[in-house]
């Protein structure tokens, strides 16, 4: 639960900067609104794994991001949110797990911190290994 109130602490804070701007541009979508809507594609397996609602708790976000994708371009490029919920739940089967902190330390007992989140005791993500080698979920080669 520790880490369901940090998360929504920085998302009140992302919420607290859009103050009553429609995206935060101002009046059209910019680049932070396309840097932050891919995230909330992510937001259902969060809520579904730990039991929490963003929605209830940072509404002006979530608002947000029901505007952005009202943009076609937006739209067509984004996954369908129940997909990421089974994409990440075929990855527990091989025990690959998705920290949410990457700062040094923040996952305790993981070989590495990854900035892109997916560490795990068969699945460990190498930067350096060649292509291919870094992964051992079969058929599946990151990069």
């Amino acid at each position: 639960m520790a880490a369901n109130k940090k998360c929504i602490d920085c998302l009140k804070l992302l919420e607290g900067e859009l103050e009553v701007k429609l995206f935060y541009g101002g009046k059209s979508l910019g680049y932070v609104d396309m840097v932050l809507v891919p995230f909330v594609y992510w937001f259902y397996t969060y809520e579904t794994d730990d039991n929490f609602s963003i929605e209830n708790e940072c509404p002006k976000l979530i608002a947000l991001a029901k505007r952005c994708v009202e943009n076609e371009s937006v739209s067509m490029v984004l996954p369908d949110p129940h997909k990421v919920y089974d994409f990440v739940e075929n990855l527990k089967k091989y025990e690959i797990e998705f920290c949410r902190a990457t700062h040094p330390g923040a996952n305790p007992g993981m070989e590495h911190d990854s900035p892109w989140g997916a560490v795990g005791s068969h699945g460990r993500w190498d930067p350096t290994a060649p292509h291919g080698e870094s992964c051992s979920i079969p058929g599946f080669a990151p990069g």
